[in-house]
């Protein structure tokens, strides 16, 4: 119900800067294991000029929750401004806003670019953590990765391309690398990720399941599903479907939410597999 829902969408150059919860918004948060596609869209309605030149810019950071009154409100999105424009339309200014999850609060955008050197023999691990300074992360699961360079390491470039670099190596190694918010972290995969398990049912949010699997291409089972907003829910995280068709716990891979803080949607959709 719409009543029962709630959105806090911070703003400002420390996360802090303005609450825009009094605001129209509608939103769309892209999350998934690909570090790349960690993306959120906002359009806000009737906000004060002041407000659109000095907070809503490029460059500041944005944290947003999402969840319903007397229930979970959890972190959905947190990053930074990529993009922000606003225009007229009638009798309404719209703020539209790109932003990605790509640093932590304080840290460098993933577009500016950087020059690193590495010796022979460098340790991936080194290298993860340097970059993941940089941009303002905290890393989980770095012992999950041990691969050294033998001729060393040296990169000019933006921060993203340098982390899909190192996607690659670490896929070559039975490990995967995802950004959750303010966090960096490094599994094993199908390995349990950190996170709790959330159970899905259609007395608990479920509104639709589809098998999605590719009997041709896909190793695993895998399946799509649509549900209310649950923030418990985590790209990496684990999901029990209960339903009279399907049961079993699945590995989250991809989740988009869909919304706005006054009415219409409020849900989301996932990809998970087993």
């Amino acid at each position: 119900m719409a009543w029962d829902r709630i959105c806090e969408l911070s703003v400002g150059s420390s996360g802090q800067g303005l609450l825009v919860s009094a605001l129209d918004v509608d939103f769309e948060v892209e999350r998934s294991l690909t570090y790349a596609d960690n993306n959120a869209t906002f359009t806000i309605y009737n906000a004060k000029e002041e407000t659109r030149k000095n907070i809503l810019t490029v460059g500041n950071n944005i944290i947003f929750k999402a969840g319903y009154e007397d229930e979970t409100v959890g972190v959905i999105f947190a990053g930074n401004i990529r993009e922000a424009t606003t225009s007229k339309s009638q009798t309404d200014w719209i703020t539209k806003i790109f932003a990605t999850s790509a640093r932590g609060t304080g840290g460098k955008l993933v577009s500016e670019y950087i020059s690193l050197s590495f010796d022979a023999e460098v340790n991936v691990q080194r290298i993860i953590k340097k970059l993941a300074a940089l941009l303002g992360l905290v890393v989980y699961g770095i012992s999950n990765i041990n691969v050294t360079l033998p001729n060393g390491w040296n990169y000019v470039g933006n921060i993203g391309c340098a982390f899909r670099y190192l996607e690659e190596i670490l896929k070559s190694n039975d490990c995967g690398l995802y950004k959750d918010n303010d966090e960096l972290v490094i599994y094993k995969i199908g390995e349990n990720s950190k996170f709790e398990v959330v159970n899905l049912g259609y007395k608990g949010g479920l509104l639709n399941l589809e098998n999605i699997t590719d009997k041709e291409s896909d190793t695993r089972t895998r399946f799509k599903f649509e549900s209310l907003i649950i923030p418990q829910c985590q790209v990496n995280g684990l999901v029990r479907i209960d339903t009279p068709d399907v049961v079993g716990t699945f590995t989250v891979e991809k989740l988009n939410y869909r919304g706005n803080n006054y009415g219409g949607d409020f849900n989301m959709t996932g990809e998970i597999f087993a």
